[in-house]
């Protein structure tokens, strides 16, 4: 799907992911986890159409937590899912921003157990993207 981009909303929608995850390196100082910031910003990627008489504010509300949810895997996999090498990006910002202090790196149990979850991450993508029409309410996908 993200093939299919004008290269302009892949570069926007690439940048504004990788950001994104960057801003939740420094959660334990800003409460933006992926969740949060998956919640805050999907309403602005993904427009619900106007209700029509046959939605109700219970399928708005599953269709918004699906929408956050998938923004929020999004989020957390973004250099997965732009192939970008997440240890020299670490790198080069750090580099970059000498004055920015580097948050403790994570316990590598944590990073493997993220690791098990990129399959699920992909299948869960890939689901969401044949079901495309299958949101109780319409949707449409503003990348």
């Amino acid at each position: 799907l993200l093939q299919k981009l004008p290269p302009q909303n892949f570069d926007t929608l690439q940048f504004l992911l990788l950001h994104l995850n960057r801003v939740t390196w420094f959660e334990v100082d800003n409460l933006m986890t992926a969740s949060n910031l998956g919640a805050v910003i999907s309403p602005s990627m993904i427009w619900v159409h106007p209700a029509t008489p046959s939605c109700s504010s219970s399928s708005f509300l599953s269709d918004a937590h699906l929408m956050s949810k998938a923004v929020e895997l999004l989020i957390k996999n973004a250099f997965e899912v732009f192939n970008i090498d997440r240890a020299e990006d670490w790198r080069v910002f750090f580099q970059n921003y000498p004055d920015i202090e580097e948050p403790p790196a994570v316990d590598p149990e944590i990073e493997a157990h993220i690791g098990e979850s990129e399959g699920a991450f992909f299948r869960l993508f890939n689901f969401l993207i044949a079901q495309e029409h299958s949101f109780q309410t319409p949707v449409q996908l503003n990348w």
